[in-house]
């Protein structure tokens, strides 16, 4: 982490990749699976998308070998992976995974990754011709994190944020 907050990716991208092995390695998932992620957070800064499929589909096998497809961790990587989909005009799969992702991480700690997920999918939504849906998304965002009383001032910022950018694109 010090390497990434120092600027020097490629010694923090080795760093979490030695993590994830000592992770898979020590039968340490969250260890591996957080590694993962960070991994892919790189990846995606610097547009890799190939690369962040391969980590997130390393992340999914590792989840369902540890704990069956249910584990909480995994929704880290189905947010990523869903993201790429958007991005590559996937819609169908990248909705499938980002649900998945929601679904799994409304039972963690990761409140901006949720958030994330929240946003891309609305994004999904809207670009299958579902305006009405993509809103729908956001409030249901917005609704989760305010029932589940979690005051994360950050993440309930960014759903706003997209809620105005759907409303932009939507005139």
């Amino acid at each position: 982490v010090a390497r990434f907050r120092q600027g020097d990716t490629n010694a923090a991208a080795q760093a979490f990749l030695e993590a994830a092995v000592l992770g898979e390695t020590e039968e340490g998932p969250y260890m591996a699976l957080n590694a993962l992620q960070d991994l892919a957070s790189i990846q995606i800064r610097q547009g890799r998308l190939a690369q962040i499929k391969k980590t997130c589909e390393r992340a999914m096998r590792l989840a369902t070998r540890w704990g069956g497809a249910r584990l909480p961790a995994a929704g880290m990587a189905h947010i990523d992976f869903g993201g790429v989909l958007y991005e590559q005009n996937e819609l169908a799969e990248a909705a499938q995974s980002l649900t998945l992702g929601i679904d799994l991480l409304r039972g963690s700690t990761e409140q901006y990754l949720l958030e994330e997920g929240y946003t891309i999918l609305a994004r999904v939504k809207q670009a299958c011709g579902d305006p009405e849906g993509a809103l729908a998304v956001i409030v249901q965002g917005e609704a989760w994190f305010n029932q589940a009383r979690i005051a994360d001032v950050d993440s309930i910022a960014l759903l706003a944020l997209g809620q105005a950018r759907l409303w932009l694109l939507q005139g």
